[in-house]
């Protein structure tokens, strides 16, 4: 199990709805990855990160009608998705599951990831990296939030 920590300032509620927020950002991100498949050879491909609240509505049910945070939805299932393009046709590679679970309480917030399937092509650190940029784009974007300051808490 990976566990990553962030130092938190601002209301415990705010805190959860920034993270749960940023789930929500990142759930559909995708990017250039090259993608390894049996026998070693790498392909041009992508990679896409889809989110599923586990205790809660999904994404297209919630926008700013927020579960009370992190208290009612605080278990993620994120599926890290795989395409690659060979000889002009498309390919796919199994994806990656992880559980996380999110907590947010007064001065911190932790992220633990589970992996539940694949080959751990995508670390969790690369999706708690993409959780820490979305929670400070959503930050400075909303008004409410401005006063709420995460940051990672490096061991």
């Amino acid at each position: 199990m990976n566990v990553f920590r962030f130092r938190a300032v601002g209301d415990v509620e705010r805190v959860g709805e920034l993270v749960f927020l940023a789930f929500k950002r990142i759930n559909g991100l995708e990017d250039d990855f090259p993608v390894e498949i049996a026998g070693g050879s790498k392909y041009p491909g992508t990679r896409k990160i889809c989110i599923e609240p586990l205790d809660c509505e999904g994404f297209s049910e919630v926008d700013e009608v927020l579960p009370r945070s992190i208290v009612e939805c605080s278990r993620f299932l994120v599926r890290v998705k795989y395409s690659f393009s060979r000889r002009g046709e498309r390919g796919y590679a199994v994806s990656d599951l992880y559980l996380v679970t999110a907590e947010a309480k007064e001065g911190e917030v932790v992220l633990r990831f589970k992996r539940l399937g694949g080959l751990g092509r995508t670390r969790p650190a690369y999706i708690a990296l993409a959780l820490e940029k979305a929670m400070s784009a959503v930050a400075g974007e909303r008004k409410a939030y401005r006063e709420v300051v995460i940051e990672r808490a490096w061991s």
